[in-house]
This record gives C-alpha cells, structure tokens and sequence, in this order.
C-alpha cells in the first residue's frame, strides 16, 4: 500500500501483512496532489496528479519498489493536467479514465501509460463517472461503453445502462433502475434495479437478475 502525505511531502510504502512501514521517500513532484492511483494487481507505477501555480498541473509517475520518479514522456494534455480529476486505473495499471464534477461537460478522459510514454484521449461530453476495466481495453461509463481510444460500441449508447467493469475480463455488468420503483422503493429505504450480466466479446447480455435492491440516496 502507497500513501501520499501532502502536507509532510512525502511518499510511504506499506506491507499489508504486517501493516508496518517499508519505505519512505521525500515527494519530488511540485505542486498540490489533488490525487494518487495505481493499478490494484499491478506492481506499479504509482501515478499522482498535482496543481501546479501559473502551469496549472502536473501528472508523475513513480516506481513503486523505489518510491523514485520515473522519465516518463508523452503528451499529457493541459485538460488531464489542468483539470481537478477523478481518476481511476484499470486493474493492471496500463489506463486510467477520470472525469470532473466541477464544470460541464465532466468529459471523458484516458492516460495510457505504454512503457515510459503516454498517450491522453479526451471526449467533449458528459457521461457520468469513467470507468477503465481490468486490463484497460474498455471504458464503463454511466452512459455508454467506449473502447480506450473513447469509439463507443455499437447499441450501448442512448440506453438507460449504467455500465460497470467485473474481476474477469470476459464480462461486465449492464444495471438499470426498474420504471415505476421509483418513490415507493425509496421511501422503504432501496431501490429496485435490473443487473444484467454482458459477455465482453460480443456484448450480449447472458443473464438478468430482475429487482436488485441497492441502498437509496447517500448509501449507494
């Protein structure tokens, strides 16, 4: 586990077995980190997003068994950098997808990271919270489903499908509010949703477990 203490300007690597401390490093990157992610089955790098004054932002990468800063080149575009971001990395630490919450459209944003280059797709429009799967070949989104260069698929654009990656890379999920469960459901404290199970290959749906009830409100 990394852990990034701004204010201390530092970097600490932990072993979650015995919760004790490995490593810790003074923070190189300028700036403020606005945040921090890492592939959870990779083994790095880590990648921290900052504000920087009168450049607007700076995106670094670090080894994850050094804590040390990576060269790595590549267009990062100002929007990725510029932007306060929620970032998320695919599984295995190749893509990560983010979007804002402070300005429309929220957009669609991709870092690839490809050895010690990088490459940033972007799409002008607002699709809710940007997903990448596992291995980072698709992005899920809360309205559509787009391949890593931000082309959406076929018939999953303009539906009411939230969509989300799995564990394996051979499926996804397709979630749906139920029409008509709408107050009722929320004043019993959930609400109802349809989670289909989609194959990655040709995006059909293999299963469908009718009326899911998640928590209402907050709690979702």
């Amino acid at each position: 586990m990394v852990v990034v203490l701004p204010e201390q300007n530092i970097i600490e690597r932990y072993d979650l077995a015995t919760l004790r401390r490995e490593l810790v490093v003074a923070k190189p990157a300028e700036g403020t980190v606005r945040n921090i992610s890492m592939g959870s089955a990779s083994a790095g790098p880590l990648m921290i997003n900052s504000a920087v004054k009168d450049t607007g932002g700076q995106t670094s990468f670090f080894d994850l068994v050094t804590l040390q800063k990576l060269e790595v080149e590549g267009p990062v575009n100002g929007r990725w950098e510029g932007y306060a971001l929620y970032v998320r990395a695919s599984a295995d630490g190749t893509v990560s997808a983010g979007w804002r919450s402070d300005g429309s459209p929220s957009g669609l944003h991709v870092l690839r990271l490809n050895g010690n280059k990088t490459e940033y797709s972007y799409a002008h429009e607002s699709v809710g919270y940007v997903l990448a799967g596992q291995d980072g070949i698709q992005i899920y989104t809360a309205l559509g489903l787009y391949s890593v260069d931000l082309k959406p698929y076929p018939g999953t654009l303009g539906k009411t499908l939230s969509y989300l990656p799995t564990y394996s890379t051979a499926y996804f999920l397709g979630i749906a509010e139920k029409t008509g469960q709408g107050a009722a459901s929320q004043s019993r404290g959930s609400m109802g949703w349809d989670v289909s199970v989609y194959s990655s290959v040709d995006k059909k749906v293999l299963l469908t477990m009718p009326t899911c009830q998640v928590p209402a409100g907050s709690e979702r």
